[in-house]
């Protein structure tokens, strides 16, 4: 089950207050670059500029789910009985 935290609350909220603000959704946003340049010039940028910023909280993030992950394996994963080998 995944938790409800901050970041659920916030990245989504930053995501559509800049598509609204932008108007553009940011995959057809890249189309922007042949079908209308001059919007374009302004979107593009921002939406990389936002993928850059949001780099060292994505990294954070998935070291920590990476960390959770192993601990419930450890705690999660049955015991191995020894078994000898057959001769």
């Amino acid at each position: 089950m995944t938790r409800i935290d901050m970041p659920v609350i916030v990245g989504p909220a930053i995501f559509g207050v800049g598509w609204g603000i932008g108007g553009v959704c940011p995959g057809p946003g890249l189309e922007l670059i042949a079908a209308n340049p001059s919007a374009a010039i302004w979107f593009v940028p921002a939406m990389f500029a936002g993928f850059w910023l949001g780099r060292p909280h994505h990294r954070q993030a998935r070291r920590k789910a990476r960390a959770e992950e192993i601990l419930n394996e450890a705690v999660t994963r049955p015991k191995r009985a020894f078994v000898e080998p057959h001769i």
